[in-house]
């Protein structure tokens, strides 16, 4: 490393390169004992007071620039790739640091990346570079800064025949349990948080006399859950018609679709693959769907349908 003028080490010039900012950036790694309060505070967008000291927060709107750090010591923190962990952690996989708008150090992995910071610590920087952020490009702040770090909405709809499950399904989730339901008249709706989304279930009831009503619910719909009870043979053909209704409404043409096929615990119960031939959505070509195998009373599957749709979610 060559010396740095200001003490400490630098990296040197052919050890770092210079990369075009991409069209998405987040923030960097935490590691000061505001790490924990802080990202909270940077989820919802505002600063409490009794860091109004320490932290620096404002947005840019003309640049789409929203700046957050700790101090003025000229130093920007350009993160080209971040990693969120599930328990809320996150590590800098690349970066590149400017100081006074002129490249101080850049690099692209995440071994390189973490040796930064430590230059960046002892190398004439401030320490209090590790809680520099600076997220460019990315989101505006509100709605669309949720979208990175707060909660995303997602409206679902569910539905099925009667005695599918469906019920079963929004409590195993919402509460983490089975329950003992009885049929739905009417509807339930709850709101089921899973990893960054926040899933706003309306259960409808699917006896044939309320079936009509379904359409009431499509408006907004960004994602179908269809149940189907694998074991009851002698009404998929039913469901199949019930499920090619809904989306092949105007309303519904733009929801992504999720099969649950439920029941897998039962003798006899239909496999997916005998599910996705019998509901017929091999012919839905022009449509994003997926078959997840489940049992709503063990809860199998249902959060792996869940990650199906957060990932296939388009946030508007």
């Amino acid at each position: 490393m060559a010396a740095n003028p200001e003490g400490g080490e630098r990296a040197k010039k052919s050890d770092w390169h210079t990369k075009p900012m991409p069209e998405e950036c987040t923030t960097i790694e935490m590691n000061t004992k505001y790490s924990t309060e802080a990202m909270k505070y940077i989820r919802k967008g505002t600063v409490p007071e009794e860091m109004e000291d320490k932290w620096f927060m404002y947005y840019e709107e003309e640049e789409d620039k929203l700046y957050m750090h700790r101090s003025w010591t000229g130093f920007c923190v350009y993160i080209l790739k971040f990693e969120i962990h599930e328990d809320g952690s996150g590590s800098v996989v690349s970066m590149i640091v400017n100081r006074n708008s002129e490249e101080y150090l850049s690099t692209d992995d995440e071994k390189d990346a973490d040796s930064a910071v430590d230059i960046l610590r002892v190398g004439g920087v401030p320490s209090t570079i590790s809680t520099i952020c600076y997220w460019t490009k990315c989101y505006t702040m509100g709605k669309k800064l949720a979208k990175l770090f707060g909660k995303k909405d997602m409206r679902i709809l569910m539905l099925g025949l009667d005695a599918a499950g469906k019920t079963t399904i929004l409590y195993k989730l919402k509460l983490g349990q089975s329950v003992t339901t009885i049929p739905t008249v009417g509807f339930n709706v709850e709101t089921v948080t899973y990893k960054n989304v926040k899933f706003n279930v309306w259960d409808v009831g699917g006896q044939d006399k309320i079936r009509p009503l379904w359409r009431h619910y499509y408006t907004g719909t960004q994602g179908l859950i269809f149940v189907v009870d694998c074991a009851d043979r002698d009404r998929v053909d039913e469901a199949r018609q019930e499920l090619h209704r809904i989306i092949n409404d105007r309303e519904m043409k733009d929801a992504i679709i999720l099969i649950f096929a439920n029941k897998q615990d039962l003798p006899d119960a239909m496999a997916p693959v005998e599910i996705q031939e019998k509901m017929g959505l091999a012919k839905l070509r022009d449509r994003t769907w997926y078959v997840q195998p489940s049992c709503a009373t063990s809860g199998d599957g249902l959060y792996e349908g869940l990650t199906w749709l957060t990932s296939n979610h388009k946030s508007s």
